[in-house]
């Protein structure tokens, strides 16, 4: 299984929370830093754009009538430094035995380490527990490969 796992179950007030899972290769954060926060506390600590102001209702309806026999599927995309290729944590020069720390200097972003990051996300809701079982599939491009492509940069800038 090439997919990256996520656990999800109901607590008490209704929403979802994170308890567990195998995340090899996450964007951008690490799954000790999201363990035990619902849904709503990881989109919104996260900075998903437009989260608060037009995902989260949308989300809030696809989760209460989420069925066992409808999983949902999306794709999700965004640019990506490839700097979390060396660790997943990002640039080693961050992190000293285990704890983040403060860089000295942030290093600039080049083109050649750029990746269109392609996400296949699908939700299903476990039988017997009611858990959601939230998989990604990831796909990077290099944006360098992309650009070469004919009518790929025009495409991409529409899109920004």
């Amino acid at each position: 299984l090439q997919d990256d796992l996520a656990l999800m179950f109901k607590g008490t007030n209704g929403q979802y929370y994170f308890q567990g899972g195998a995340i090899c290769i996450p964007g951008f954060w690490r799954m000790r830093d999201k363990i035990g926060m619902s849904l709503e506390e990881i989109h919104i600590q996260g900075h998903v754009p437009q989260y608060e102001t037009k995902l989260h209702n949308s989300m809030a309806r696809y989760f209460k009538c989420m069925a066992v026999d409808k999983p949902i599927i999306r794709n999700n995309y965004f640019f990506q430094e490839l700097a979390w290729s060396a660790t997943t944590n990002g640039s080693e020069e961050t992190f000293v035995h285990g704890d983040c720390i403060t860089p000295k200097k942030p290093m600039p972003i080049a083109a050649e380490n750029l990746r269109l990051r392609m996400e296949r996300q699908s939700l299903h809701m476990l039988p017997l527990s009611g858990a959601i079982l939230f998989t990604i599939r990831m796909y990077l491009f290099p944006l360098e490969d992309l650009a070469k492509e004919p009518g790929v940069p025009a495409r991409m800038a529409s899109a920004i």
